[in-house]
């Protein structure tokens, strides 16, 4: 029926090209060939195509090749199966997230989705669109995210926030670049990563990814940030760190935030850690 749920019979690739893409497109094809087969031109019309999408145990693959990219929302496909969005891994940097006054990336009831090869920056003034200005805002329960290389270009509110039973994982082996600072706003804190109100953010520390600051940054709260029951763990290799200015950690309201053990300096930055409220660090 136009318009209702489509199950998918097999696995489906899309393409995406901000270059010679087009909207009007099927997405099928990486080059243009004929009639309306050829790359989308929008991460968000690749989004809005697999929404409706029902994944029947299969998954999506969005082919994005290297160009500037709007601000989008990820998908909330129903069914079992994974949306990955693969962009230029060796060089994240060549496939940019990016409008003014938009947080780059975020997504409600994603289910299990994969983003890799994309560098993430948000700007601007939050009461234009009423929007926090971060890199990525996750939210909601059945939301599972799992990044691969990635760069993280700076935001007002945390570059990186989870929230309320979301959950994103740092993969690996891969390599994350941290080269903007994020300040705060008005709606929002600043951060690297900021876990909220039930949200989780971790990696695997049997095989902790390489997380590099390229330039001097500052945080206003803290490299990480766990706040109201939330849970933030972030095991890494940290190249550069004394180019992070700010907090080293905050937790508070029953947030929790684990280094593994390896000490209250662990994380970067040039202040010491704080909890608070019930805030716990180990």
């Amino acid at each position: 029926m136009s318009g209702g749920t489509i199950y998918l019979t097999k696995p489906v690739d899309f393409y995406v090209d901000a270059n010679i893409g087009n909207d009007t497109y099927d997405g099928l094809s990486a080059a243009f060939t004929t009639g309306i087969h050829g790359p989308f031109r929008t991460l968000q019309k690749a989004s809005n195509t697999i929404n409706p999408y029902n994944l029947n145990g299969f998954d999506v693959r969005v082919h994005v090749a290297d160009g500037n990219y709007g601000a989008f929302r990820l998908p909330s496909p129903s069914g079992t199966g994974t949306v990955s969005w693969l962009g230029n891994n060796p060089s994240p940097a060549n496939c940019l997230v990016y409008t003014d006054n938009y947080t780059a990336v975020s997504g409600s009831q994603i289910g299990n989705q994969i983003m890799q090869g994309f560098k993430l920056k948000s700007s601007g003034v939050w009461t234009v669109n009423n929007d926090p200005l971060c890199g990525l805002y996750l939210s909601g329960n059945m939301s599972t995210l799992s990044f691969g290389n990635m760069e993280f270009g700076g935001s007002p509110g945390a570059m990186v926030s989870v929230g309320r039973s979301a959950a994103l994982y740092f993969g690996a082996p891969a390599q994350y670049i941290v080269s903007g600072s994020s300040p705060g706003n008005p709606e929002w804190i600043g951060a690297f990563v900021y876990a909220f109100q039930g949200g989780q953010i971790g990696n695997n520390t049997l095989n902790p990814p390489t997380i590099t600051v390229t330039a001097a940054i500052g945080l206003q709260q803290g490299w990480i940030v766990s706040w109201g029951s939330s849970m933030a763990q972030q095991y890494a290799t940290f190249a550069n760190p004394g180019n992070v200015t700010g907090r080293k950690f905050y937790s508070s309201l029953n947030g929790v935030i684990s280094s593994s053990g390896s000490g209250i300096n662990y994380y970067p930055g040039s202040v010491a850690g704080l909890t608070d409220t019930g805030g716990q660090y180990a």
